[in-house]
């Protein structure tokens, strides 16, 4: 909680990498997560059809990364392994949701998607902003993976809603602000004036404009500064990087509280990346980052594949040299 982390890093709390899971700059369950979803998306026959092809490709993907969760590497036998699975250093368990990993246990033993239907956790949201990278239908495809494990309206709506405000960042070329309230209005067209998803990003915008701090317990309002929940996780990493004109800044802002902080830092870094590109990244930071060939690597895959913006292009340059 944030009075730990105060006691701990300083008043202003953490500002650098500490040390997680015996090294420093270690990944959480969050990335994992994003790198096997991006690997789904790139092996996809399209993208722009939500058809049963892309589903249970995402489907497979995230069994995988279920066995790097449940299984050790089988470092005797390690043929028929492929792709992100071949490598040992994804086989860590780094603190996964309890429903994804139920989810996909069941999903294992039925061969079909079974999500929690009552769970709007933030493990649907934090994962699927590779939806947003590539053309077509976003919204759609982010609450399609999102229904993957998580069965709430509220869980995909959010999830739907991040992948599209990545595309509008990433492909629309938007600023920050007006991809913002393009993806607000998207909500409201697609799901209705009367949900959850909506009314935190609305909230999160107008506190946004405030001279606040911390982050509000009325983003958060069941754990006081939590984002446990996909739409407050959203909103919270909204909150934080809209008012702060300096990335590091709020990225800092929005690992800095009392809740599910490596979910709203993903989510934040995530819309950060789609924003600015990867300049912006302190290079301490790069130098300890665990995977950051391997995040490139994808990155640029991405962008070959799709021809999008080169702004990964500077980032691959300057850290290989």
């Amino acid at each position: 909680r944030w009075p730990v982390i105060q006691e701990k890093f300083g008043p202003r709390g953490l500002r650098e990498f500490a040390p997680a899971y015996g090294r420093i700059g270690a990944i959480t369950d969050d990335t994992q997560m994003i790198l096997f979803t991006l690997e789904a998306l790139l092996e996809a026959e399209s993208v722009d059809a939500i058809d049963d092809d892309l589903q249970q490709r995402a489907l497979n993907a995230y069994l995988r990364w279920l066995r790097t969760q449940t299984e050790s590497y089988p470092v005797n036998d390690p043929r028929g392994l492929h792709g992100l699975i071949a490598d040992p250093a994804l086989w860590q368990c780094r603190a996964p949701g309890i429903t994804c990993l139920a989810a996909l246990e069941r999903a294992k033993r039925s061969g079909l998607p079974s999500p929690e239907p009552t769970s709007k956790g933030c493990g649907g949201v934090m994962r699927v902003a590779p939806a947003g990278y590539f053309p077509g239908d976003a919204f759609a495809r982010g609450r399609m993976l999102a229904r993957l494990t998580h069965g709430h309206t509220t869980s995909d709506t959010a999830a739907g809603a991040f992948a599209f405000l990545v595309q509008r960042l990433v492909i629309g070329g938007q600023s920050l602000q007006a991809a913002i309230i393009e993806t607000r209005r998207q909500v409201e067209d697609r799901i209705g004036t009367e949900n959850e998803t909506l009314r935190m990003l609305s909230l999160a915008l107008e506190l946004a404009r405030m001279p606040l701090t911390g982050i509000p317990p009325a983003l958060a309002p069941s754990t006081n500064g939590g984002g446990w929940v996909a739409d407050e996780a959203l909103a919270i990493a909204v909150f934080c990087v809209v008012p702060e004109p300096d990335p590091v800044a709020a990225i800092l802002r929005a690992v800095n509280h009392s809740g599910d902080s490596d979910s709203t830092g993903a989510i934040a870094g995530n819309i950060l990346g789609a924003a600015y590109g990867a300049g912006w990244l302190p290079q301490q930071w790069l130098t300890h980052l665990e995977l950051l060939e391997r995040m490139v690597d994808m990155a640029a895959r991405a962008d070959a594949l799709h021809k999008k913006r080169d702004k990964y292009t500077p980032f691959m340059v300057s850290w290989r040299e």
